[in-house]
């Protein structure tokens, strides 16, 4: 059984605030309008939404080991 970390972002959540949309296509539609999120060459993408739970988990990455650098840096 897999377990989830509450703090990693929902498929419908926006990677850059915390508006939660009813669908990862209405997701992404809000990220382009309101954070000129931009995905290169769309049409070819074969899995959005794992595409954006990649980029959802790599930014959660980023932040979780930046947090535990700066406490160690202190």
């Amino acid at each position: 059984m897999e377990e989830w970390d509450d703090d990693v972002l929902g498929i419908e959540e926006c990677l850059f605030c915390s508006k939660i949309s009813k669908s990862v296509e209405a997701s992404v539609k809000h990220m382009t309008a309101d954070h000129s999120f931009f995905i290169p060459d769309i049409e070819y993408l074969v899995d959005l939404e794992g595409f954006i739970t990649y980029l959802g988990m790599a930014n959660y990455i980023k932040h979780f080991f930046s947090n535990i650098i700066r406490v160690w840096v202190r």
